[in-house]
């Protein structure tokens, strides 16, 4: 498994470094974690997170 997230991790930098990330809708936009997509299991977690300035995985930014 490591060596798939190695190709796929790979990638994702190349695609960085070429702008295929540049000028995606929603760039630079606070992602809505309170929406009908999350369910509703998860949405008063990502409320106290996001209210105490504390990032659930889906903002996380790996540090390359």
């Amino acid at each position: 498994m490591l060596d798939w997230e190695n190709h796929v991790d790979r990638l994702i930098r190349e695609a960085m470094k070429t702008g295929a990330f540049d000028n995606l809708p929603g760039a630079g936009k606070p992602l809505t974690l309170d929406d009908e997509l999350t369910p509703e299991h998860l949405r008063l977690v990502y409320k106290i997170l996001k209210d105490n300035d504390l990032a659930p995985e889906r903002e996380f930014e790996r540090e390359t």
